[in-house]
């Protein structure tokens, strides 16, 4: 898929061309296990300018010991750049790029709708274990997702924009009745023959 219904080969969906250049119209795609969502909208762009107006992105929650959520962000972009032949998106989660996608183009103003996805723990900020729960416990985790545009000129960028929203994340390991059994500790090494 490219950005470029003028001028490129490939195909553009009914859903995509619903897009308007004057009006913010979301694209919405389900993320972190099917429970978030992420939306960027867009809006009026000025000359060698973007803008995404919009981005929301809904809790999740989820019933299990481990969770390893990800996003899954279908991004509504706008852009209008003389000169423009390369776009540039980016889904960023915490101060982590996970996702990025480039496309060629060959006009100076388009829209349409471009799909990035990216594992929550592939950010710097959070480890498999930042979403593992013991049994009877509830964890609950506020990770920041950030959509962005970049608007490209022979590899120079030439307008940007990006949105960032929060969300929670929680973790619920319920305690149903079950035997369990739980070990740990720590062990130190020591000299016997002193």
């Amino acid at each position: 898929m490219t950005d470029n219904p003028q001028g490129s080969t490939a195909e553009y969906s009914d859903a995509e061309r619903t897009l308007s250049r004057r009006h913010a119209i979301g694209a919405v795609a389900a993320a972190v296990g099917g429970g978030t969502i992420l939306t960027a909208a867009t809006g009026d762009a000025a000359a060698a300018d973007v803008s995404v107006d919009e981005l929301t992105v809904d809790d999740a929650t989820f019933t299990s010991d481990q969770v390893d959520p990800v996003a899954d962000a279908t991004v509504a972009y706008e852009y209008r750049s003389a000169d423009a032949n390369g776009l540039r998106l980016y889904l960023r989660i915490a101060d982590t790029e996970v996702a990025s996608k480039e496309l060629s183009t060959s006009t100076d103003q388009a829209d349409g709708t471009a799909s990035l996805s990216g594992r929550v723990v592939d950010a710097d900020a959070y480890r498999l274990g930042a979403f593992a729960t013991d049994v009877g416990e509830t964890i609950s985790r506020d990770v920041d997702f950030t959509v962005g545009l970049e608007v490209l000129t022979n590899g120079t960028v030439v307008a940007s924009d990006e949105a960032t929203e929060t969300a929670t994340i929680e973790v619920t390991n319920p305690d149903d009745g079950e035997p369990y059994a739980r070990v740990g500790g720590t062990i130190t090494i020591r000299d016997a023959s002193a």
